[in-house]
C-alpha cells in the first residue's frame, strides 16, 4: 500500500481485466461521459449517458456456444474518457480507480511486489510507464485526465457558453483557443494569488474551472497540452526555477521564424532585413532608458555635491 503518494507502492496482484467491467467513455450522441458495464454472467453490456439519455445494449455472445469477455467499452467501440497521448504514446485508463492506482504507483519511488508472477497489470505496463525520468511529466498527464472527474457530473457545456468564457467567435481554430486559454487561465491565476481575501480567491477558483472546462470542450483530444499550463491554485516557484529561469533559454527554429515575420523559405537577404527591422526599435528603447538612467544619476550626484 502507498502511505505518501510518492514513496512506497506494493502491487496488490491487480489485473487489467479488473477494471473492465465498468469503462468510463464519450458517449458516441452528445459527447458528454457515458458510462458502459458489462456482465458477464448474463451476458450483456450496457452504455448509459445520464446527459442525453443514450441507453444501448448489447449481447457479449459472439457464438452459439461462446461468448466475447473484453472490456466494457468495446462492445459499443466507444471512445475511452480518460484517455491522452503521451509522447506518442497511449495513456488511458477504465475508470478512476484505475486512474488513481496507476498514479500512486508511478508517484512511488519505491516500488515492490512480493508475488511476481507476471500476469499483473502493473508488471505488463510499457517501459516508458515505468521510467524515473517519465514520473514527473505522466503525473502531470494524470492530474489533466483527473481534473475530468468534475465533468462527468454536470450536462455538457454548450459551445455557445465556452465561446463567451474563452472570448472566442465560432469557427476558432485550435492554436486560437489554446491561446485564448492560455492568456485567460495566467491572468487568472496570477488574480487568485494576489487575491486579498479567501472569498475573492474562491470566485476565481470558480472561474479558473469554468474556463477549464470550456478550453476542454472546444480543444477536443487537446488534453496533453494542458500537462504544460499552470495547475490550479496559486502559481509558486521554487529558488532553483527562480535561477533556471534567469538563464537564457533556448529558441525553437519555429519560433524564430514567427519572431522574424519570416516563411521557411527565406532566403539570406529576407534574413538581414527581417533582423535589421526588428532590431531598430529595440535599439531605440534601449537608448532611451540609457538616456533617462544617465539623466538621473547625474541629477543624484549634483544634488550630493551641493549639500554642504
Amino acid at each position: 500500500m502507498c502511505s505518501k503518494l510518492s514513496d512506497r507502492f506494493q502491487d496488490k496482484q491487480v489485473r487489467l481485466s479488473d477494471f473492465e467491467k465498468e469503462v468510463w467513455v464519450k458517449c458516441p450522441k452528445c459527447e458528454a461521459m457515458a458510462t458502459c458495464t458489462v456482465d458477464f454472467e448474463i451476458k450483456r453490456a450496457k452504455l448509459v449517458c445520464l446527459h442525453c439519455g443514450n441507453n444501448q445494449q448489447k449481447s457479449t455472445v459472439y457464438a452459439k456456444n461462446g461468448s466475447w469477455e473484453v472490456a466494457a467499452h468495446v462492445y459499443f467501440e466507444a471512445e475511452l474518457w480518460l484517455s491522452s497521448n503521451f509522447r506518442g504514446n497511449h495513456l488511458f485508463a477504465y475508470n478512476k480507480a484505475h486512474l488513481e492506482y496507476l498514479e500512486k504507483y508511478i508517484a512511488a519511488d519505491l516500488r515492490e511486489n512480493k508475488n511476481r508472477n507476471f500476469f499483473t497489470m502493473l508488471e505488463k505496463l510499457p517501459k516508458w510507464m515505468q521510467l524515473a525520468k517519465n514520473r514527473e511529466m505522466l503525473l502531470k498527464q494524470i492530474a489533466v485526465l483527473k481534473r475530468k472527474f468534475h465533468l462527468s457530473n454536470h450536462v455538457k457545456m454548450k459551445e455557445e457558453k465556452a465561446l463567451e468564457l474563452l472570448d472566442l467567435e465560432p469557427g476558432a481554430s485550435a492554436s486560437e483557443i489554446r491561446r485564448a486559454y492560455q492568456e485567460i487561465y495566467n491572468e487568472l491565476q496570477i488574480r487568485l494569488t494576489n487575491a486579498p481575501t479567501e472569498h475573492q480567491k474562491e470566485l476565481y477558483r470558480k472561474r479558473l474551472t469554468a474556463v477549464e472546462e470550456a478550453y476542454l470542450f472546444l480543444g477536443g483530444k487537446s488534453e496533453e497540452d494542458l500537462s504544460e499550463l499552470p495547475s490550479m491554485g496559486p502559481v509558486e516557484t521554487a529558488p532553483e526555477e527562480k535561477a533556471q529561469a534567469s538563464k537564457p533559454q533556448p529558441i525553437t527554429e519555429v519560433a524564430a521564424l514567427e519572431l522574424l515575420g519570416l516563411s521557411k523559405t527565406f532566403t539570406q537577404t529576407d534574413l538581414d532585413e527581417a533582423y535589421q527591422q526588428k532590431k531598430r526599435p529595440f535599439k531605440k528603447v534601449l537608448r532611451q532608458l540609457l538616456t533617462r538612467r544617465l539623466k538621473l544619476l547625474t541629477s543624484n550626484r549634483f544634488q550630493n555635491w551641493k549639500r554642504p
